[in-house]
């Protein structure tokens, strides 16, 4: 028996159109990106034209485009979410993230794929999801390496897991901190990040126990060394986040993770890249010179410590060296690293993260453009390289296609035929008269030069052959038939490629009961639910108006843990514990059996 091959993809995220393109360009082989609304970044919306020509560029290279229509809908919504929809799968879009039910009860024939915001942290959860017709799941993003194991064993779907980026504290889509503090909901894509805040922690009688602390701001997931486990452990996506993130994120990420997804692939025979071309760059990726909260693993191995970042919220970037001389006029900085004017630099201060630009640099004296100068010994980051901007942003990265191209001139006919890197043949005959050429050797060396020159075109050609005799071709022909044979090709390729739908099995039995955390806020979401066994649906906390005294963050991240004081290892502070910021007073819950925090508002 054949053993069967996997698809990988390196998902990308786009907030606009040229993000969409340098991101394919750069490697990607899937991107995602919001529409005009229903997605979960108001500030990445894009036009109907726009993800048009995204779609038809990515189809090029055998890429897809994902359209993110993850936010939960209210009933009078459903009319015009159900329309653009439409809009969108007419369009040649390839799949849309959800998570909303309602949109598999809409009568759609894409693929739908369920948003991590479906807290796909279960085997349970995972089967019940792929069971009920989504062609993929994207996992949520705190889950172990075993964890992932388990579920690619026991769940026949297709998995995403996030290789990359910001990571939200709470289980994606269990979260309604914004709402409970200015109203603005993560689940309808206005989240106001009130987990990127100081925070006091307090106990009952209002003593402070850390006070001014980022104590829910976690730094970012960074698994970049972990990608062969991942492959082996059944992800088939590796997702980075981003749709708020520039071209300079998204060039620099995408060009660093396309080279190590290329390594692991290329040593495992069940793996093959899901796209086509190689991306040709002229910058050296580095992953330190873009935004980042510093690193980490998150919980890869198993829940730990040291994943959050309680000083700043800030992207700190690379270390420069210590201060060894500072003055009005500027700062000396131990380091091998060239710093340059327009240069981004930051430094504590107070027990506070500052940021400041480079004015200048002369003889090694740093002049800064904040007067607040970094005393002797202080550690200097530089989170904004000049140099390396410039590098990237004006690089003109370019994927070429490789295509062996075949000639024939026979009966009158001109026949082209190019055969792409895949194994997919194009075919063209065009009208040609025979003529005998004077020169035999020269005809043909013209013909292999001018076929050869596929310009600025995504197709390279790897190989050019003339089978047998060739009558003589005017170059200009030639040039015309060149071209004509171009535009078939890409226009063959701008299509989308069929997949199999997303289908509700009004068969599966998957669940007794909906809480108010499933997020249920629509009639075709509660219909879903409720044919496919639910016995009781309760409307998601996002309907109503207050939420004090409720659950409003859920999180396998542990603040006790996280401080050194895990209730299992014999903490000394008692419990109730509150975090307070202003008038806003949360009691923290510890559910030391599973291992998990959760807030509740309090008035």
């Amino acid at each position: 028996m054949a053993e069967k091959i996997r698809n990988i993809e390196l998902l990308a995220p786009a907030k606009d159109a040229k993000c969409a393109v340098d991101a394919i360009l750069c490697g990607a082989d899937a991107v995602y990106m919001g529409a005009m609304e229903f997605g979960a970044r108001h500030q990445a919306s894009n036009s109907i034209e726009d993800i048009a020509y995204v779609a038809k560029v990515a189809h090029v290279y055998g890429a897809k485009l994902y359209v993110t229509l993850n936010t939960i809908l209210f009933e009078d919504e459903l009319p015009r979410a159900r329309e653009l929809a439409l809009k969108l799968e007419a369009l040649g879009v390839d799949a849309f993230i959800v998570q909303d039910m309602a949109y598999m009860r809409m009568g759609l024939s894409i693929p739908l794929h369920a948003s991590t915001q479906c807290s796909s942290s279960s085997v349970q959860r995972v089967q019940f999801l792929a069971q009920a017709g989504f062609s993929r799941v994207v996992l949520e993003r705190s889950l172990s390496l075993s964890n992932i194991q388990n579920i690619s064993r026991e769940a026949d779907v297709e998995l995403e897991a996030f290789v990359h980026g910001a990571l939200c504290v709470s289980e994606s889509g269990k979260c309604y901190f914004s709402r409970a503090t200015c109203l603005r909901s993560g689940n309808r894509g206005n989240c106001s990040q009130p987990c990127r805040l100081s925070y006091d922690l307090e106990n009952q009688s209002g003593e402070k126990i850390l006070t001014g602390k980022y104590l829910l701001s976690l730094r970012d997931l960074n698994l970049s060394a972990r990608i062969g486990e991942m492959l082996d452990a059944g992800i088939s996506s590796f997702k980075i986040e981003g749709r708020l993130k520039d071209s300079l994120y998204v060039r620099n990420v995408v060009s660093y993770y396309r080279r190590l997804l290329d390594e692991q692939i290329s040593s495992r025979k069940d793996c093959r890249r899901s796209s086509i071309g190689k991306s040709q760059i002229d910058f050296v990726p580095d992953l330190k010179r873009s935004f980042s909260r510093d690193s980490t693993e998150y919980f890869f191995d198993g829940k730990c410590r040291g994943v959050a970042s309680l000083n700043t919220p800030k992207s700190t970037g690379e270390y420069l060296g210590k201060v060894i001389f500072s003055s009005r006029n500027g700062v000396r900085i131990e380091t091998e690293k060239s710093i340059v004017s327009g240069d981004g630099i930051c430094f504590s201060l107070n027990g506070e993260l500052t940021g400041t630009y480079v004015n200048g640099c002369e003889n090694g004296l740093v002049r800064l453009q904040s007067k607040l100068i970094p005393s002797l010994g202080t550690d200097v980051f530089r989170n904004f390289s000049q140099e390396f901007s410039k590098q990237v942003l004006c690089s003109q990265p370019q994927r070429k296609i490789p295509v062996r191209i075949r000639v024939e001139h026979r009966n009158n006919l001109f026949t082209l035929c190019f055969v792409l890197c895949d194994g997919t043949k194009y075919i063209k005959d065009f009208t040609l008269e025979w003529v005998e050429p004077k020169q035999k050797d020269r005809n043909l060396e013209l013909i292999r030069e001018n076929l050869s020159k596929l310009g600025n075109t995504p197709l390279e050609a790897e190989e050019i052959f003339l089978d047998g005799e060739i009558g003589f071709i005017a170059q200009s022909m030639l040039s015309s038939f060149r071209r004509q044979m171009v535009e078939y090709v890409l226009s063959q390729r701008e299509h989308r490629m069929e997949a199999q739908p997303c289908s509700d099995k009004k068969s599966v039995q998957g669940t007794c009961d909906v809480s108010e955390f499933e997020n249920v806020t629509n009639s075709l979401a509660k219909e879903f639910y409720v044919e496919h066994g639910a016995k009781s649906v309760k409307q998601g906390l996002d309907m109503l108006t207050e939420l004090t005294d409720r659950t409003v963050l859920q999180s396998d991240y542990c603040i006790r843990r996280e401080i050194g004081e895990c209730l299992k290892c014999g903490s000394k502070l008692n419990a109730p514990l509150y975090l307070v910021r202003g008038t806003h007073r949360f009691l923290l819950n510890f559910d030391c059996k599973n291992c998990r925090m959760s807030l509740i508002k309090k008035s």
